[in-house]
């Protein structure tokens, strides 16, 4: 499948995930252990840096993480954030339209650090350049299908 961008429309975030919803504070200390992924700030294991229980922090699934340093992730499944990330959320995204656009967030990671964090006041004026339909929509199936067909193409080229 070829990646022709040129035809790609901007999209608001705000516009396709709304308000984002923030995660809990919960200190190292207070972390009661259990098999909840908890998503903090940091580029590795999908941002997961413990497996928690607390009951006070709100458990959110299938969505997309966004932390302070820009780093973003699609959570597949159950997980609880720390409040320095935001939760993204829509009724069409899932694992493949979600890491699609996760991989266009990424694009846009080098603005933000520890002195420039990414925060509410950036999320609302992030635009993201996304495939669209003739309607001007997000084209989601064609997310979709673009991220089979990378699976595809590295199935095939492994057992080639």
């Amino acid at each position: 499948m070829n990646l022709d961008i040129s035809t790609w429309q901007e999209f608001d975030l705000k516009d396709l995930f709304g308000d984002p919803v923030r995660g809990t504070r919960i200190t190292q200390e207070d972390r009661e252990p259990g098999d909840i992924p908890f998503v903090t700030a940091g580029e590795s294991d999908h941002g997961i840096s413990s497996y928690i229980s607390n009951s006070e922090a709100t458990t959110h699934s299938d969505a997309i993480t966004i932390d302070m340093f820009c780093n973003a992730f699609y959570q597949k499944g159950k997980f609880k954030c720390d409040d320095n990330i935001l939760v993204l959320k829509n009724e069409k995204l899932n694992e493949l339209s979600g890491n699609f656009i996760v991989s266009v967030l990424l694009q846009d990671k080098y603005r933000f650090s520890y002195g420039r964090q990414y925060r509410q006041k950036d999320y609302k004026r992030h635009k993201i350049l996304l495939p669209s339909t003739a309607s001007g929509e997000p084209d989601w199936e064609w997310m979709e299908n673009y991220m089979k067909s990378l699976f595809s193409n590295r199935l095939n080229s492994f057992f080639a």
